[in-house]
């Protein structure tokens, strides 16, 4: 469903939304660092568990044809089942509502048609989203 709205209540729930999501954003770097140095001490204790394990089964595969002396092996096989590295932090939403913002400020539209889909997206649930 579409919606026409102003577009200076659009865009103040669209800067408080974002205030909100940069004052979260030091919050999960910060988680992310902590993950980050967890997963350093796992990935140490795995390695030296598994690493010399691993080394010794490697399947050395030497090309033939090849000019050069390339020896291969798969990493992946060699590192199936070491800890997963933490995810970074995701920060589209705030692009998204920034380039929203700039392009609301750049038109000077005074009126802005808004899907319910849209909402949901930048600001939450649709039926909060423009209440008072």
């Amino acid at each position: 469903m579409i919606t026409k709205i102003k577009a200076k209540v659009y865009a103040a729930k669209l800067r408080k939304r974002l205030a909100a999501l940069k004052a979260e954003r030091p919050k999960q770097l910060q988680e992310y660092k902590d993950g980050m140095a967890k997963w350093r001490k796992d990935m140490k204790k795995w390695v030296s568990e598994h690493g010399a394990k691993r080394v010794d089964g490697l399947k050395v595969e030497k090309e033939s044809r090849s000019w050069r002396n390339d020896i291969r092996f798969n990493t992946g096989e060699f590192f199936s089942g070491a800890p997963m590295p933490p995810v970074w932090p995701d920060d589209k939403q705030i692009r998204e509502i920034q380039a929203l913002l700039r392009h609301l400020a750049i038109t000077g539209q005074q009126t802005v048609q808004v899907s319910t889909a849209d909402v949901a997206s930048y600001l939450g649930e649709p039926g909060e989203a423009f209440e008072e």
